[in-house]
């Protein structure tokens, strides 16, 4: 700071050196508080899971060659991919199950396998649910069973006793035809 002030002075005097250092040290300054600024909006929005927001402010930052917006930006566009995979497996789910309960199971399956094929417990389960109860696809309880095996490897309970009884060759077939 006391470069500027010093480079200001001179210029005052009528010396264009001075006058182009003083310049140069105001814009990197200004650059250095807009790096700042970009990044403490950044962090701000990743408080607030505003991934989007915090992917703009970084990348401002992460253009002029910061390190650290480098790296911010690296885990906000991971943070904002997990969260739209996750949004996408509530939609999915969601919607599954409103076609399933709308007697639609066609639709339902084609839904649930869209969850299952990013890895969502619940949506396998219910895909086992559906082979094993022939809704919207044949019944097959080798292909139900394997669902089941699925979600009870990613922690799902009730797949895992729905297997268990299965095995155990406890009737589960109730809702077939």
């Amino acid at each position: 700071m006391q470069a500027i002030q010093w480079y200001q002075k001179a210029s005052a005097l009528g010396c264009n050196y001075a006058k182009q250092e003083a310049n140069k040290l105001l814009v990197q300054k200004q650059k250095r508080e807009n790096i700042a600024k970009w990044n403490r909006e950044g962090d701000l929005a990743m408080t607030t899971n505003s991934y989007e927001v915090a992917i703009g402010y970084y990348q401002k930052a992460a253009e002029q060659g910061d390190v650290y917006a480098i790296e911010a930006l690296k885990n906000a566009k991971e943070q904002f991919a997990i969260k739209q995979r996750k949004d996408n497996i509530t939609k999915w789910n969601e919607e599954g199950d409103y076609a399933l309960a709308s007697n639609d199971y066609q639709s339902a399956v084609k839904l649930y396998l869209q969850s299952a094929e990013l890895g969502d417990a619940d949506a396998l389960y219910k895909l086992g649910q559906c082979y094993m109860e022939g809704k919207g696809v044949e019944a097959n309880d080798s292909i139900a069973c394997a669902y089941y095996e699925q979600a009870g490897e990613l922690g799902h309970a009730e797949a895992k006793a729905t297997l268990v009884k299965y095995l155990n060759g406890e009737e589960i077939k109730k809702y077939r035809h």
